[in-house]
């Protein structure tokens, strides 16, 4: 449906090496098997996965097109499957080492820890703080800057700005961050990559 009716290009070649999806299987598989314990999910023996891969945008108004068309496809499947439906959406934050060849400024004395959550700080604090922003061009306008102002490496960049439009499109307006942390901070490494985890509401 998303890519006759909805105009979303599909290249299966995009999805051969690339790993942002398979690793959120183990979060879906969990919360789904919690909700099949509690009985407030539609029961069943499965759940099905339509991956969309985002790796750039043009534009705001070229994301809000496809999001647009995302949940256009949602509304129309959900009138003839009696199923209930989630975006899911998948980028890290900032690489920092060695390996990643950034490194903190050398006047600054940040360790790599510190140095990644400064940098997420100022993206986060776009995502979290304009969330009542009525205006979606704006909003989203907002974490471009702070993303291109602190050169944050983050890879999915048009993947979290899709999601949380696909969320404002299907009528979620808030948005709370749920839990963030660097990965040194759960298993030593030399390069470290700072992650986040937020729901829509």
């Amino acid at each position: 449906a998303l890519t006759t009716k909805c105009h979303i290009p599909c290249d299966h070649n995009a999805h051969s090496r690339e790993h942002s999806i398979e690793n959120q299987l183990p979060f879906i598989q969990y919360v789904y098997s919690q909700l099949q314990i509690s009985g407030k999910g539609n029961h069943g023996n499965a759940f099905k996965i339509v991956p969309i891969l985002v790796s750039y945008c043009q534009s705001i108004e070229e994301a809000k097109q496809y999001s647009m068309a995302i949940i256009k496809c949602i509304q129309a499947l959900k009138l003839h499957i009696s199923k209930d439906f989630i975006v899911v959406g998948t980028t890290d934050f900032t690489h920092a080492g060695p390996g990643y060849s950034e490194l903190p400024p050398q006047d600054s004395n940040l360790d790599l820890i510190t140095y990644t959550r400064v940098q997420d700080q100022q993206v986060i604090d776009q995502i979290i703080g304009n969330c009542n922003e009525q205006n979606d061009t704006k909003w989203m306008s907002m974490i471009l800057k702070a993303q291109r102002q602190c050169n944050n490496s983050m890879c999915g960049l048009w993947s979290l700005i899709v999601t949380i439009l696909c969320s404002r499109y299907a009528g979620l307006k808030n948005i709370k961050l749920l839990k963030y942390a660097v990965s040194a901070e759960v298993m030593f490494r030399t390069d470290v990559t700072g992650f986040g985890s937020f729901v829509m509401q």
